[in-house]
């Protein structure tokens, strides 16, 4: 390098799937969400779990762009109002109970989004130790909430950003 500077290290990644710049939030969805959704209704463990540099797109691919617009809706809202659908489908004797659970980690703390004021000592685990099962990610003492409606699991998101923006 230019002034003696020494060469930042190559870095390889891996990565199974990349979608181009002009992908709409729909085809995320029906590539990624859908199908992890309908796996999750199928009784197994479904996570989406967010990763990158600043600006890298995350918050725009869960959460979605212009909350007015259907079509900017991100990856959450989507599986909320597929997953409602199928409870409605089933209906009362076979309804889901559809909870929700929010974390961050940021500066190696685990947040509890859904308990701002829950102290940030919190483990990420990758096994459920009640059950020594594989999980893609477990949280000691995550707070799951049961949400009844889109309403109710919209006002929970909206929690959750909230404390998410005060980290």
């Amino acid at each position: 390098a230019e002034g003696g500077e020494p060469e930042p290290p190559s870095r390889r990644y891996a990565c199974g799937l990349a979608f181009a710049p002009d992908a709409t939030q729909e085809e995320v969805y029906e590539s990624v969400g859908s199908p992890l959704l309908q796996a999750a209704l199928d009784g197994h463990h479904a996570t989406v779990l967010s990763f990158g540099p600043r600006g890298a797109g995350k918050t725009y691919t869960i959460e979605g762009g212009e909350p007015g617009l259907a079509s900017e809706h991100g990856l959450l809202q989507r599986a909320l109002r597929h997953a409602f659908l199928e409870s409605h489908r089933r209906g009362a004797n076979h309804a889901l109970r559809i909870r929700l659970s929010c974390f961050a980690v940021h500066r190696r703390y685990t947040y509890d989004l859904l308990a701002p004021d829950a102290p940030a000592q919190r483990k990420l685990r990758r096994e459920n130790p009640q059950t020594a099962e594989r999980v893609p990610a477990y949280v000691d003492g995550l707070h799951a909430l049961t949400a009844k409606s889109m309403e109710d699991a919209l006002r929970l998101v909206q929690m959750a950003q909230a404390a998410r923006r005060r980290l």
